[in-house]
């Protein structure tokens, strides 16, 4: 039986875990990298299309894409609200929840 020198052996696992370890990082590096070329701008393009507006109150106006949080949930307007309309969440009234 052949004479295993544990110091020699830690060190050619080192060796081939730090290996493995840097091929997944690279890896992971790489769809991380593609991933932000993909949303790069995608920011910018949605607070074109929506903005939160806060806390809904009746006194303002929503234009199409606005936030608003009603009663621990969040709505977006779907069609440009007036001032004054009160608040219902009904079908056709020109909020949709969302969360």
């Amino acid at each position: 039986m052949a004479n295993i020198d544990p110091e020699l052996l830690g060190q050619e696992l080192a060796k081939v875990v730090n290996e493995k370890f840097a091929q997944a990082m690279t890896g992971i590096n790489e769809r991380m990298r593609a991933l932000e070329a993909k949303t790069e701008g995608m920011q910018s393009k949605l607070d074109k299309c929506m903005a939160f507006a806060g806390d809904f109150q009746s006194a303002l106006d929503y234009g199409p894409g606005s936030l608003v949080r009603r009663n621990g949930e969040m709505y977006v307007a779907v069609k440009h609200i007036k001032a004054g309309t009160p608040f219902t969440a009904r079908e056709g009234s020109g909020w949709e929840r969302v969360l």
